[in-house]
């Protein structure tokens, strides 16, 4: 089994490249994001522990489930806080990525795409076979996150605690290029699709 890594800054298009991945080889998808939420969402005791036991309980609502905008204040307004939500998000995560490997292998998959925006960032390239960025100018990424309603200041934030598009393209193996049309993008995506199955599949 193989295992390519999908990455690419805030705003660059990743999400959509993943699912493009899927709709044409129905390749396995590990979406680290996804993984992120679920730990949210299902109220993992030893997040909950480690962030109630750092900021109070006023990070979570009445039910008990946590507020994620307040959380996201706290850590884009402090780089240390950040560096403390990594520390203990990032190994929650990769032990859930494992786990799925372990299982994909099990089923006989022949090739997963690891979707992880902060694949460099917690140096988990060095499980990948492969490495694919899409990228974005830094421009286009700024106007794609006003379009979700972010504000100025949660942008920078946001784009200043992550590596930049240029380093994580500079750093691949592959590159997308997603400043242009979808069917671009797309043609992209059918190529590198053709090159791994023909060429990296068969070694």
């Amino acid at each position: 089994m193989k295992i390519i890594a999908l990455t690419g800054g805030i705003g660059c298009g990743k999400s959509t490249v993943s699912r493009i991945f899927h709709d044409l080889c129905h390749w396995k998808i590990i979406d680290a994001d996804r993984i992120c939420h679920e730990l949210y969402e299902q109220k993992n005791v030893k997040l909950s522990d480690a962030l109630t036991c750092r900021w109070g309980r006023g990070i979570l609502n009445e039910d008990g489930c946590f507020l994620r905008s307040e959380i996201a204040r706290i850590v884009f307004e402090d780089r240390a806080e950040l560096d403390f939500l990594n520390r203990v998000l990032h190994p929650l995560i990769f032990d859930e990525v494992k786990k799925q490997c372990v299982q994909a292998e099990k089923e006989s998959v022949s090739m997963v795409v690891l979707d992880a925006p902060l694949l460099y960032e917690c140096s988990w390239n060095s499980a990948a076979d492969k490495v694919i960025a899409v990228w974005a100018p830094f421009k286009l990424q700024y106007e794609r996150l006003l379009e979700r309603g972010w504000n100025e200041k949660h942008i920078l934030a946001r784009l200043q605690s992550q590596m930049s598009a240029d380093e994580k393209m500079s750093r691949a193996d592959y590159a997308l290029i997603n400043s242009g049309s979808m069917d671009f993008l797309k043609e992209q995506v059918l190529s590198l699709v053709q090159h791994l199955e023909t060429s990296f599949l068969s070694e």
